[in-house]
């Protein structure tokens, strides 16, 4: 028998393997390799521009230019650039995972389709703003009543979305942790910058709302675009990944 060191170390290798074999087989893909470096390129410009023009004090155009695509303004094209990428992130999981028939993939289009809805219909901030005004929340270094109702609202979907991963896990595929690991490392990046730089700038003044907001969404933004970008790779590449593994749970079990 294995003692529980050796084990754990074995499962972080098989995991650590399979996430490899996977960004080796959508790297290997010359289309998704420019398209998604397209997209790369096509966020960070807009994140440029932004910066520029949002600190050309003098300029009218620039202004009404930064104005429009200020990606922390609600409704504004920066903010429509990333429902687009959270939305289409979701179509592709859930593709992906029909045709893969994986439950993990299946939770990951779950949690890029709260993503979409919470940018979209402003979820935590609403919710936090409604629980700030029903009950008497508390406060911490500085930030707001309804900062506290923000991270209660995540509080409330993180337990949603852990209920649904823990089903999702009740039978993995082969294949499934490595997948889970490479979608975990890009919602972790989204997390950063939409809770913990989020609220850096809830108590930040108000003179450094250029760069946080390039910072949180910006960074918000090219974490769901590499997101986005695994959801196309495994739809194009899912069924080579897991076939990869089809036989390797029946020669385990005849050991």
């Amino acid at each position: 028998m294995l003692d529980g060191g050796h084990g754990v170390g074995l499962i972080v290798a098989n995991i650590r393997n399979e996430a490899a074999l996977l960004l080796r087989l959508i790297i290997g893909d010359q289309a998704w390799k420019v398209t998604c470096l397209s997209l790369g390129l096509g966020l960070l410009c807009l994140i440029a521009v932004y910066i520029f023009t949002a600190v050309q004090d003098g300029s009218p155009l620039a202004g009404k230019i930064a104005y429009k695509i200020d990606p922390g303004r609600e409704g504004s094209m920066g903010e429509v650039v990333a429902y687009g990428l959270s939305f289409s992130a979701c179509v592709l999981f859930l593709l992906a995972s029909v045709e893969n028939r994986s439950r993990v993939l299946l939770f990951a289009s779950a949690l890029l389709a709260f993503v979409w809805f919470d940018d979209s219909a402003s979820f935590h901030e609403n919710f936090g703003v409604y629980l700030s005004e029903q009950f008497v929340l508390p406060t911490f270094a500085g930030s707001r009543q309804r900062d506290t109702g923000e991270l209660i609202a995540w509080m409330l979907a993180a337990a949603i979305l852990g209920l649904l991963l823990l089903l999702a896990l009740c039978r993995p595929r082969r294949g499934d942790m490595g997948v889970l690991a490479l979608v975990s490392v890009g919602f972790g990046c989204l997390v950063f910058f939409g809770i913990f730089v989020d609220q850096l700038h809830s108590m930040a003044p108000s003179a450094l709302y250029v760069p946080l907001v390039a910072l949180e969404d910006g960074g918000e933004m090219l974490a769901i675009g590499c997101l986005t970008s695994l959801a196309l790779g495994l739809v194009r590449h899912g069924k080579v990944y897991y076939e990869a593994f089809a036989g390797q749970r029946e020669r385990t079990s005849s050991m």
